[in-house]
């Protein structure tokens, strides 16, 4: 004789299945949370490395710009001179050739990401300055709105220059999960005036 399932048996698995989901639900969360921290923290360091490397290998001014809705930019400072050109082989249609005359078109230099769900605080690191402000202004911020209606928040993008010999006004970078109003979890990555990236607070 077969017996199945009664209703209550049915509804008190259905129960202990929900108490096991809300207890290991805030787990995963926090454990995805830390690994986007974890990413975007890095990110930072290698564009950081970036904006130094290509300043110091074209002698030309960079400028990291920090997005405080998770985006990271590195693009040429004013009165740079540029990537030298690159030569291309082309034919007498301007199209690339095995053979012919040669055009020129310049390196860009400028490189972009974008991390979800993250959010940047920058701020200047006052106790490596030392009174040197290395002949640059203090970072510029400027300010935008992203989103519709209720929705709406401040975008901050903080301009940090490099100069030519890879050197920059010390800073830090404090990532966070975005919807963290506690900011209970931080990650902070410290560059110095050299343009030397290392993340702290994170023993992992």
């Amino acid at each position: 004789m077969r017996r199945g399932f009664t209703l209550v048996e049915l509804l008190v698995v259905i129960v202990i299945i929900g108490v096991m989901a809300l207890m290991i639900g805030p787990t995963f969360t926090t454990g995805s949370d830390m690994t986007r921290m974890r990413t975007a923290s890095r990110g930072v360091m290698q564009m950081a490395r970036y904006a130094r490397t290509m300043a110091v290998l074209y002698q030309t001014p960079m400028v990291l710009v920090i997005a405080s809705d998770g985006g990271l930019r590195v693009e040429q400072g004013q009165g740079g001179k540029g990537a030298p050109p690159v030569s291309v082989a082309s034919d007498a249609s301007g199209q690339s050739a095995e053979s012919g005359g040669a055009s020129y078109m310049m390196t860009d230099l400028d490189a972009e990401k974008v991390y979800e769900r993250v959010r940047f605080r920058v701020a200047l690191d006052e106790e490596c300055l030392d009174g040197d402000e290395l002949g640059m202004e203090k970072l510029e911020r400027e300010e935008s709105w992203a989103g519709e209606g209720d929705a709406e928040e401040a975008v901050v993008r903080v301009r940090i220059p490099f100069e030519s010999n890879g050197r920059c006004l010390p800073f830090t970078v404090r990532v966070f999960a975005a919807g963290d109003a506690d900011e209970a979890d931080v990650l902070t990555v410290r560059v110095d005036r050299f343009g030397v990236a290392r993340i702290v607070g994170d023993e992992a």
